[in-house]
């Protein structure tokens, strides 16, 4: 009985550092993570595309199976099951085998749809007009620089695979430091309570 409650003390003074460690070293490997994103963000966007691209392929060999197994029971209606394997594998070969022409291409896309949008924007902001001059103010600047960061990414699809690349970046390392100050706080409340 006495040795089962020294166990216990021992656990329980353990656990802390456990944890400490844990949290520690998740830390440590966001904030290099971040700080590796931020020194090139282009790169790591090129990397995860190949990471989907891989995920992508799995998941058609997925499909693949399913369609097998359920072929029988649903006849024609699996068909679709198969499609979805087919293109799966063939989206992620792309993203694996050109990584440089698939960012762009949807760097490309995220311009064009922020030109739609602006359009929209700025056409909606007219009739507001002579509703609301301060919200056709508001409306109409927004709907002016949405067009120009659609066309700042379709002139130079770079500025946009960089600006999600430093996003990614400096959100690791935000999350790495909180990590880091949750296992230093989680140490000091820890001595704290032992006194």
């Amino acid at each position: 009985m006495i040795e089962n409650v020294k166990d216990k003390k021992d656990k329980m003074e353990k656990t802390p550092k456990r944890v400490f460690w844990e949290l520690m070293l998740i830390g440590v490997a966001l904030l290099t993570a971040g700080i590796f994103t931020l020194a090139n963000p282009q790169g790591t966007l090129k990397f995860i595309l190949i990471v989907v691209g891989i995920v992508s392929i799995v998941s058609s060999v997925g499909f693949f199976m399913r369609f097998l197994r359920i072929r029988e029971e649903t006849g024609w209606t699996s068909s679709f099951v198969l499609v979805l394997a087919g293109l799966l594998f063939i989206f992620g070969l792309i993203l694996i085998i050109k990584p440089d022409e698939t960012w762009k291409f949807l760097i490309y896309s995220v311009g064009l749809w922020f030109i739609a949008y602006a359009v929209y924007s700025l056409v909606a902001s007219v009739k507001i007009k002579s509703f609301n001059q301060k919200l056709f103010t508001v409306t109409f600047i927004l709907g002016l620089l949405l067009l120009l960061a659609g066309v700042l990414l379709i002139l130079s699809p770079t500025i946009g695979l960089t600006f999600i690349g430093l996003l990614i970046g400096i959100a690791l390392v935000v999350n790495g430091l909180d990590f880091i100050l949750l296992a230093i706080a989680g140490k000091l409340i820890g001595s704290q309570q032992r006194l």
